[in-house]
């Protein structure tokens, strides 16, 4: 699994129903999503 935005597979992290729209475009706005979540938790840390 790639940890590097790739139209062929999810974030690692993502659990996302590839039935919802076309699967290369969700995989690739999988790396988006997890990683503005990610952000979000540690923006506080990071800007203290």
């Amino acid at each position: 699994m790639p940890w590097s935005p790739t139209a062929a597979f999810p974030h690692p992290l993502a659990n996302i129903e590839s039935s919802i729209g076309p699967k290369n475009k969700i995989n690739l706005y999988s790396y988006d999503v997890i990683e503005m979540l990610t952000w979000t938790g540690l923006r506080d840390i990071v800007n203290n």
